[in-house]
């Protein structure tokens, strides 16, 4: 404090010289702190006396110094002053202070326990959580009766689920569950416990103190464990795959791989994985398995060359897709490398031979349906172009004056039609409303739109008067919804009906009489002076489908009834030579 001691010094002075030093040595020194500092040195003066026999503390602030003084009052009325530095020991008892603030604060439940296994401390997260499961934590409470309170409480969470709670107390009943318990806590050590009330993992650290007492600290650990027991569940799940997976660290050694890798390596090339090969390991023994096949290694490429060719290839680019095939097996391969952001590579392939034999199968149909005289169109379920060969490309660009564009919807297509149809007949308004049918833009879309959907499964024929040709369309409903459709030309084979149909026309109004029949001598057609004079013989109508054999056997009755058995032969003879 600055003060130089001398017997016959009041109290005052000393006070003053006190004042002065602090004063003096206290950087920023303000007005207000010398108001504070005169203002507890009255009351120190005071207490001194009213307060005798009380310890107190005394801080100064310009050594930083805790002192403890204990006065006591004499009976002649003088003071005795004892006084002791206590700094180290106050420090301290804030450094206390501090640390079971911060304990009491602390996220994870602090319990501390005797000797005798008697809760002698614990911080708020530990009160909480007793509340969770059910009890008010308390000084003084055994360690087995809370042990008890959760046996019942995490046996009523488990009702409903009575071999999870027999795999939480392995088996045990209640009195060996708290006992084994408590052994366990008091070895020490680490567990980690499922809590079903709170639907979270913890770890328990138990610590035995020198005392015999024990510290035990519960950590929320349900994160961590969830993402050990998701990553668990990947690396099973890898390790199930069909497809193969490497893993390369930054050194390009083998840090994992899957049973299919393993297998398909074993398989296809006869090379064994095992942990810790490096990359260029692996090439060489590809290419000692390869040497013979032309179709993996160039002609004269020798050992060292392919090694050097292939050991970087899965580093090219941050992520690349290889297609390999194998001649001697007859399989293909994609390849996936992915550069890891620790600068590892995890390799994916997979054997896609089914696949790519099913693409080349499907090239040669798309190149079919390319070559195929009728026009093909798919469309989605949206009724969305997704596809059309090449017959339809070239009719609806030079026959009908819309140009197909995937994308393309039915409404679209039949709104251009429209507009062709319009420009066609632009000088013949009626010629245009007989093709329209009378209907506007939006009535005709909507209509012709309506007839795919309804007409699905029948050949449906056309005319296009921008072509002159008559069309057969057919749609075809698909599993995802969505339809093909076919178009075929038919022009001649309508023009043909036409012209047959003229001249079945013209035969009907011969005076001849003509019948035909196929080749299993069926009446297929006959005109109407055939079936005058039938009616007038017979009596009846000629019918399509009467037999040859039927007809001459009337015939033949007929001639009977008059009494002339024709050419002297039996019904059946006579059928047949007139058949012949």
């Amino acid at each position: 404090f600055g003060i130089s001691m001398h017997l016959g010094m009041s109290y005052s002075d000393m006070q003053a010289m006190g004042f002065r030093h602090v004063r003096d040595h206290k950087e920023g020194f303000s007005s207000d702190d010398a108001e504070r500092f005169i203002a507890n040195a009255k009351a120190e003066a005071k207490k001194r006396r009213i307060e005798s026999g009380k310890k107190r503390v005394i801080h100064n602030p310009a050594a930083d110094a805790f002192i403890e003084g204990h006065d006591t009052l004499l009976q002649d009325g003088s003071l005795i002053s004892i006084m002791r530095d206590v700094t180290e020991e106050k420090k301290q008892e804030v450094e206390r202070d501090r640390l079971v603030n911060a304990i009491d604060k602390m996220q994870d439940p602090i319990m501390i326990w005797d000797d005798s296994d008697q809760l002698v401390a614990f911080n708020e997260m530990a009160y909480r959580n007793g509340l969770d499961v059910g009890f008010e934590m308390h000084v003084g409470m055994k360690m087995k009766d809370q042990l008890s309170v959760l046996y019942d409480h995490f046996k009523s969470q488990y009702v409903d689920s009575e071999d999870s709670f027999i795999e939480f107390t392995r088996g045990l009943d209640k009195s060996e569950w708290i006992a084994s318990e408590t052994t366990r806590q008091k070895k020490g050590g680490t567990s980690t416990n499922f809590n079903p009330s709170l639907d979270r993992y913890f770890e328990a650290s138990d610590t035995p103190l020198p005392d015999g007492g024990l510290v035990s600290i519960f950590r929320d650990v349900t994160t961590e464990k969830r993402q050990q027991m998701d990553q668990e569940r990947l690396v099973n799940a890898i390790d199930k795959m069909k497809d193969g997976v490497m893993v390369w660290d930054d050194k390009d050694n083998l840090f994992a791989f899957n049973e299919a890798a393993s297998e398909s390596y074993a398989a296809t090339t006869g090379v064994q994985l095992r942990l810790g090969m490096t990359h260029i390991e692996l090439q060489g023994s590809l290419y000692d398995q390869r040497a013979g096949d032309p179709t993996i290694i160039k002609d004269s490429m020798d050992r060292e060359s392919y090694i050097r060719e292939t050991s970087h290839v899965h580093r090219l680019k941050p992520t690349q897709t290889r297609a390999v095939y194998n001649g001697k097996l007859d399989k293909y391969f994609v390849s996936t490398d992915t550069v890891l952001p620790d600068d590892g590579v995890i390799t994916v392939f997979r054997d896609v031979s089914e696949e790519k034999k099913q693409e080349l199968e499907r090239d040669r149909m798309r190149q079919a349906i390319d070559q195929m005289h009728d026009a093909v169109l798919v469309w989605d379920d949206k009724d969305t172009l997704v596809a059309f060969n090449a017959a339809a490309q070239k009719w609806n660009d030079e026959d009908w004056g819309s140009h197909l564009r995937l994308g393309m919807t039915q409404e679209i297509l039949m709104g251009e039609l429209y507009e062709n149809l319009e420009q066609r007949y632009e000088s013949d308004p009626e010629a245009l409303k007989k093709t329209l049918g009378g209907l506007e833009k939006s009535d005709y879309i909507a209509n012709e739109i309506q007839k795919h959907k309804t007409n699905r499964g029948v050949a449906n024929i056309f005319y296009n008067p921008i072509q002159s040709k008559y069309f057969e369309s057919k749609d075809t409903t698909l599993p995802d919804g969505g339809w093909i459709q076919v178009v075929r030309d038919i022009t001649q084979q309508k023009k043909q009906e036409i012209e047959g149909q003229r001249l079945q026309n013209a035969i009907e109004y011969l005076d001849d009489p003509i019948w035909v029949f196929d080749d299993k001598n069926e009446l297929v057609a006959f005109n109407r002076a055939m079936s005058e004079i039938h009616k007038a013989d017979f009596g009846k109508q000629l019918v399509i489908g009467l037999t040859l054999d039927d007809l001459m056997g009337e015939f033949y009755d007929l001639q009977l009834e008059e009494g002339y058995k024709p050419d002297g032969l039996i019904r059946e003879d006579y059928v047949a030579k007139l058949i012949k």
